[in-house]
């Protein structure tokens, strides 16, 4: 499957970035001839970037990031992850890339994996002041246990403590996302 036209190119990828899947470090690479509209440029760029870390900026979101600009001119923003997946498979996920460790920032090759949305949600850790998948229910004063499961919203019951509810959460977690579940 060829991947949509927002995806850069893996070839040209590879004339940017050396990577290590091993510690998900990223460097410059010396970068060729017709990545630069002049020699001038290609120069400048090299001496101030070759052999530096690369992905030094960071989303909204946390991922780490950096900007390219095509051959052709289009400009893009690269995330690492999908950077490393794409340098390692020889493609472009066309779905998401779950982190298993949720950090961000590590872009181990081993810490990625394919996911659904559904996957990636129930990988994704609750707030610090909450137990994942409980919910005060003020109308029937009890906490209510909620998941939800490719798109399927399931209410799980309504229990006297917030462990209870976060417990039956935790049981349906590893029922509907099976190696995806996290429970804090």
């Amino acid at each position: 499957m060829t991947a949509p036209k927002h995806f850069t190119p893996v070839e040209f990828l590879r004339e940017c970035f050396d990577y290590d899947p091993e510690t998900g470090l990223f460097r410059w690479r010396v970068r060729p001839e017709h990545h630069f509209v002049s020699p001038r440029g290609r120069t400048a760029w090299n001496a101030r970037f070759a052999g530096r870390a690369a992905f030094a900026h960071t989303t909204s979101h946390g991922y780490p990031s950096t900007n390219l600009t095509l051959p052709g001119g289009e400009k893009l923003q690269i995330l690492a992850h999908r950077a490393a997946w794409a340098l390692v498979a020889g493609e472009h996920c066309l779905g998401r890339i779950d982190h298993r460790d949720n950090d961000f920032s590590n872009s181990k090759f081993g810490n990625l994996r394919p996911a659904t949305p559904s996957q990636n949600s129930g990988n994704r850790r609750s707030r610090p002041d909450k137990l994942k998948g409980a919910f005060w229910d003020a109308e029937h004063g009890r906490y209510r246990a909620i998941i939800t499961v490719a798109g399927k919203r399931t209410h799980l019951g309504r229990f006297d403590t917030e462990e209870q509810a976060h417990a039956a959460y935790v049981k349906a977690a590893v029922d509907g996302f099976g190696e995806f579940a996290r429970a804090a």
